[in-house]
C-alpha cells in the first residue's frame, strides 16, 4: 500500500473503516455524496485510487495522469473531515485490496462502498483472478462472501433493495459524463467562471479549475470508440 497522504487516522484507531476505491477522473459531487454516505456508518473512510487499471486505459490529456488525479483528490478533500484519510493502492482486485488494508488495521472492520454496477463485477472476482493467473482457492472463496455481505452498496437503478438508492439528480453524473461535458463546454469558447457556473452541480469549483490548469479533457479528434463500448467506458467510472 503506497501512500500520497498519511493514513493513519488521528487519536484511536478506528475499529470499523469505510472504503471506497476509484479513478476520481475527476472527482465529482456523486463522490462526495458516497463519502457523506460513508461517514454516517464509519469511524473512518479511505479512499483510495489504484496505481492501474484493470478494464481502463489512461490517455491524457482525455484522462487525468495518476499524479493529476492525486493532486485533484487532495482538492477535493480540502473540505473532508480528518476522519477521512486518502492514498494509492498498488493492489487492483477488491480481494486483495481488503487483505493489504487488513494487515495494516489489524483491529478493525473493513468494509468497502461502491456502486451496483462494481459490486457486480466483485461478485466475479474468481473470472477477474483467473485473468490474472492468480489462483482461486477456498479462501479466497469465503473472503469474497465476508466482502459482499459487508458492503455498502449504492444503487443508481432504484430497483435493487437492500442498497443505498442515490439521489435522483446524481445518478447520471459520472466522470465520463464530466470529461465529455467539460470537452464540449471548452470548445463551445466558455470563460472559466462560465465553465465554473456550468459544473457547479456536478464538481467541486477547485478541481474543475485543476483540471483547466492542468489542461485537461479536451475534445477527441477523429476518434472512434475501440471493442469497449461507451456504455461499459461510464460504468467504469462511475465509482
Amino acid at each position: 500500500m503506497n501512500q500520497f497522504e498519511d493514513l493513519w487516522f488521528p487519536g484511536p484507531s478506528p475499529e470499523c473503516i469505510g472504503v471506497i476505491v476509484g479513478s476520481f477522473d475527476p472527482p465529482h459531487l456523486a463522490h462526495r455524496w458516497m463519502l457523506d454516505q460513508m461517514l454516517q456508518r464509519f469511524e473512518g473512510v479511505l479512499m483510495l485510487i489504484p496505481e492501474q487499471h484493470f478494464e481502463k486505459s489512461i490517455d491524457p490529456p482525455f484522462n487525468a495522469t495518476f499524479e493529476q488525479r492525486q493532486r485533484m483528490l487532495r482538492v477535493f478533500a480540502q473540505s473532508a473531515p480528518a476522519r477521512v484519510r486518502f492514498g494509492v493502492t498498488q493492489e487492483i482486485l477488491f480481494l486483495l485490496i481488503q487483505r493489504r488494508l487488513s494487515e495494516t488495521f489489524s483491529k478493525a472492520q473493513i468494509s468497502f462502498g461502491m456502486g451496483d454496477e462494481t459490486f457486480r463485477k466483485v461478485v466475479d472476482s474468481e473470472s477477474y483472478f483467473t485473468r490474472r493467473g492468480l489462483e482461486w482457492t477456498a479462501r479466497e472463496h469465503d473472503d469474497l462472501q465476508n466482502l459482499l455481505a459487508t458492503a455498502i452498496v449504492f444503487d443508481r437503478s432504484g430497483n435493487n433493495p437492500g442498497a443505498i438508492e442515490v439521489p435522483f439528480e446524481l445518478r447520471s453524473l459520472s466522470s465520463t459524463r464530466v470529461r465529455t461535458e467539460l470537452a464540449l463546454a471548452k470548445e463551445d469558447g466558455l470563460e472559466d467562471q462560465a465553465l465554473l457556473d456550468r459544473f457547479e452541480t456536478m464538481v467541486d469549483p477547485e478541481v474543475i479549475r485543476l483540471a483547466l490548469a492542468f489542461g485537461l479533457y479536451p475534445k477527441r479528434r477523429f476518434f472512434s470508440l475501440p471493442a469497449m463500448h461507451t456504455e461499459e467506458l461510464s460504468r467504469q467510472d462511475r465509482d
